[in-house]
């Protein structure tokens, strides 16, 4: 059996995936050490046509599951996960380039840290030499997050120490262990089809006691948003629903006043006013989820309270 396994979910003809696949394919670490695993959220004509022949000439021994329907970013990596049985487990979008020693890097950085949960690299643009993200942290009480780093001009030798700690990650490639998923719980299915699991895996580690770790002497390569599109309005109804849903699923250190009063200033001062019917379509698709939101919340609470 590997020791890691990597699931890569994916439904798009518009992403890179054959470069993705050979990111992978040409690790340091040795490849009888790991698995690639395809989730296709596809329909099975796509696996045929587009995916069948990147496999084929990429690596054969490549595994391609078929999920029975679209599950989303979350739902294709728990498919995944329930259908390996690695204890480590690396998640990788279908537009991200891996770094080629980023598999032996992290398969050791979890080996000697016991209390890790999740663990990330920095991840700067495949179109140019500019950095998507170092880490993640929450800078105002309505769960609108900044990407430490963002747009700033690459350059080597940024950090001075190879490991750091963060408070949240960007989940287009990172990594945890199969008894921390299980501790946390996977990736909130609510959040279909993504934006904001991530950040509640990330909460809920801290939560449960375990840390977020960048390692700094790693970068991969990220095109972003191209099921969605970075500028669409499928994309904002989406993150606006998922932000709604992580605010009612997750206690964070702010109260529900000051969450709201962040929420009032933004949308008074410029953030919704540029995007203020997709918020709103957002908000509203987001109700049919409400219960299911607020019942995992208590049993994520019951959860951590059992860990006392």
């Amino acid at each position: 059996m590997p020791e890691l396994s990597i699931i890569v979910p994916t439904c798009s003809r518009q992403v890179p995936l054959e470069q993705c696949l050979r990111s992978l394919v040409h690790q340091s670490l040795s490849r009888e050490r790991y698995e690639i695993v395809l989730v296709n959220n596809g329909d099975k004509e796509h696996a045929r046509l587009f995916i069948a022949p990147i496999v084929q000439a990429v690596d054969p021994g490549i595994r391609v599951l078929q999920a029975p329907k679209n599950l989303g970013y979350a739902g294709g990596c728990r498919y995944g996960v329930d259908n390996t049985d690695s204890e480590y487990i690396i998640f990788h979008n279908d537009d991200a380039i891996a770094d080629p020693a980023w598999l032996a890097l992290a398969l050791s950085e979890f080996k000697k840290t016991p209390d890790l949960g999740a663990l990330v690299c920095r991840v700067v643009d495949a179109t140019g030499p500019r950095i998507q993200h170092e880490g993640v942290t929450q800078v105002v009480p309505n769960a609108l997050f900044w990407q430490t780093g963002w747009g700033e001009i690459d350059s080597p030798k940024r950090f001075e120490e190879p490991r750091v700690d963060l408070e949240f990650f960007g989940g287009c490639i990172w990594g945890t262990t199969r008894s921390v998923w299980e501790k946390v719980g996977g990736l909130g299915n609510l959040y279909h089809p993504g934006y904001y699991e991530d950040t509640e895996f990330g909460l809920r580690c801290r939560q449960l006691g375990y840390r977020i770790r960048l390692l700094a002497q790693v970068t991969c390569s990220h095109y972003g948003s191209l099921t969605l599109g970075s500028a669409s309005n499928a994309y904002w109804i989406a993150f606006h629903r998922s932000r709604l849903l992580f605010l009612l699923r997750n206690r964070t250190v702010f109260r529900n006043k000051e969450i709201l009063r962040a929420e009032w200033r933004w949308w008074m001062d410029i953030g919704a006013d540029s995007h203020p019917f997709t918020c709103l379509l957002g908000w509203i698709t987001a109700i049919p989820r409400i219960p299911r939101a607020l019942m995992d919340r208590r049993q994520f609470k019951k959860k951590c309270l059992q860990g006392l």
